[in-house]
């Protein structure tokens, strides 16, 4: 009886390890996804550049563009975005919807899709532009302390698809609202 009281013991309480343990993987998910819109609103690259792990590969959405080795060079990428956002006097903001999360020992997967806006300088009289994509993330879990993105990939698609998801448990969900039609 001994041994059958140890051996529930012992599974009821690596199934709750397991289970604080994929509560603090998709809390470290979730939380790139935040410090991510924040320094993407903020232009600042070099917070963006932390979230990548020091060997990730970023591959853009655009054919002519080659792959993109390590967050050092993905730094310079999101710098010169953010260069052309600054001499227009335009602001960005970014949103993501994760629709899925899978958690293995070596990695986390997200898919998901993203929205960033782009607000025209006042005096252009220009509207909003909206641009969304589909992507996937595949985090780092090699240092228990953070889940570095080591792996994106976009794609474009249309804003529709972004606005048509509802939110899972556990998943990032930016509450970006649909802008009014004029």
């Amino acid at each position: 009886m001994r041994s059958i009281l140890l051996f529930i013991s012992i599974f009821v309480l690596s199934h709750h390890s397991l289970a604080n343990s994929q509560l603090q993987i998709n809390q470290k998910m979730n939380q790139n996804y935040q410090a991510y819109i924040e320094a993407f609103s903020a232009l600042d690259s070099k917070r963006l550049a932390n979230i990548y792990h020091k060997d990730a590969i970023y591959i853009s959405e655009h054919r002519k563009d080659k792959l993109v080795f390590g967050n050092k060079n993905i730094e310079q990428i999101y710098q010169k975005f953010f260069n052309r956002v600054k001499h227009k006097n335009a602001k960005v903001s970014v949103g993501f919807r994760i629709i899925n999360r899978e958690i293995t020992q070596e990695r986390v997967t997200d898919i998901g899709y993203l929205l960033i806006r782009v607000f025209p300088a006042s005096h252009t009289e220009q509207g909003v532009s909206e641009f969304a994509s589909k992507f996937l993330i595949i985090g780092d879990r090699s240092s228990p302390e953070v889940t570095s993105w080591k792996t994106e990939m976009n794609t474009h698609t249309k804003p529709r698809h972004y606005f048509g998801l509802t939110p899972e448990k556990l998943l990032f969900f930016s509450k970006t609202k649909m802008l009014s039609k004029e």
